[in-house]
């Protein structure tokens, strides 16, 4: 009794399912409530929650399993709980049970590289022949499998750093790999598998045919003379870009006012040494700038920004047409034209002069809209 608040603690005798009336009196008070007794469950328990539900089993993992069930009587002692897997006992922890769910969480070693089912059996000691089951799937690490190529194409006559990503690969960090180039002989690469998850393969690739290339990793010199090699033979394809081919580098600046009326440089790779002015034409969205100059020695296209035709500040996309060769390249970035605001001057210097004498002031102005020389 503290703060003028009583707690009782009882225990329910067995009993019928149903509603109860309780009575709580002493000899000059009492209090009436009801009581819902609800049936234990009659069948086995219901598994709600089983995760992770598959896993690899390699030597010394360990795999933390949480489960939830429901038609499960609840339990007044955690040690009432029973985990076992494949019949081994397994200790349960975080255990949290209540009439309507139980939850908890134990740790499965198992050790299965070649993958298959384990049977996991839940009850408790109040009711051991009721029994919920799950089964866990250990997975089979010795066939690999492609999660993904970084980067997936470079270009040709170069060497290019590669990760090849595995899953369930049965690599283990600095493994030497085989690699197969366009179905020929395998050829080592020691050390080449890094280590994590998934499995990193660091591999250096080249070729001097422009295109797509065929693939084969495998822990092998020779797959097809052994049946578990062959099962961890991973394809995989790369694509050769040609070095010498036109494309586009970039531009800058990558914004101006909706007033145009400046320059803007494109760098080109590989620009024909026969391009002139004329055959060059930028597009800035439904707007079209012509080429004022071409460097053919450093690759550089110099346009004028066209003024924004209805003054809406906002990205635009740029393609660069070769008239000569037909060609359009669809820049990497947008461009940005961006609101016009009122010119300030914000400083000149000095800011007191004779009147009787001539000299020269520095007027610093913002905002103002981009010329190309002094006259404008």
């Amino acid at each position: 009794n503290a703060a003028g608040v009583t707690t009782v603690v009882f225990v329910t005798a067995a009993g019928a399912a149903g509603s109860a009336e309780v009575r709580v009196s002493t000899s000059t008070k009492q209090v009436l409530f009801t009581l819902d007794q609800v049936a234990v469950p009659a069948g086995n328990p219901a598994v709600r929650l089983f995760s992770p539900s598959s896993a690899e089993c390699r030597p010394g993992s360990l795999t933390a399993v949480s489960m939830r069930l429901g038609a499960f009587r609840s339990l007044s002692d955690t040690a009432q709980l029973r985990v076992t897997v494949d019949g081994v006992t397994a200790v349960p922890r975080k255990v949290s049970s209540f009439m309507v769910e139980t939850r908890f969480e134990f740790d499965m070693s198992l050790e299965d590289v070649d993958g298959g089912e384990h049977a996991v059996r839940v009850w408790s000691t109040l009711d051991v022949d009721k029994v919920g089951e799950a089964t866990f799937e250990c997975l089979d690490t010795t066939i690999a499998a492609l999660v993904g190529v970084f980067p997936s194409k470079a270009f040709a006559r170069a060497e290019t750093a590669v990760s090849v990503l595995l899953s369930f690969s049965g690599y283990s960090a600095s493994d030497t790999v085989y690699i197969s180039s366009a179905g020929g002989a395998y050829e080592s690469r020691a050390g080449a598998a890094v280590g994590g998850v998934p499995m990193e393969v660091a591999l250096s690739l080249s070729s001097e045919a422009v295109g797509v290339v065929a693939f084969s990793l495998a822990p092998c010199a020779a797959p097809a003379d052994d049946a578990a090699c062959a099962k961890k033979v991973v394809p995989f394809s790369f694509t050769f870009l040609d070095p010498d081919s036109v494309r586009v580098l970039g531009f800058f600046p990558l914004s101006e006012y909706v007033s145009g009326r400046t320059k803007i440089d494109v760098q080109v790779k590989n620009l024909p040494a026969d391009v002139v002015p004329a055959q060059v034409i930028l597009n800035f969205g439904a707007s079209n700038a012509t080429c004022e100059r071409v460097d053919t020695t450093t690759g550089v296209l110099t346009f004028e920004i066209p003024t924004e035709p209805t003054a809406t500040p906002g990205a635009v996309p740029l393609r660069l047409h070769l008239l000569a060769s037909g060609r359009t390249f669809h820049l990497p970035k947008t461009f940005d034209y961006l609101e016009k605001k009122a010119a300030a001057i914000t400083s000149v210097s000095p800011s007191k002069a004779s009147i009787r004498t001539s000299g020269t002031a520095r007027v610093a102005l913002s905002n103002l809209p981009g010329t190309d020389a002094a006259s404008d």
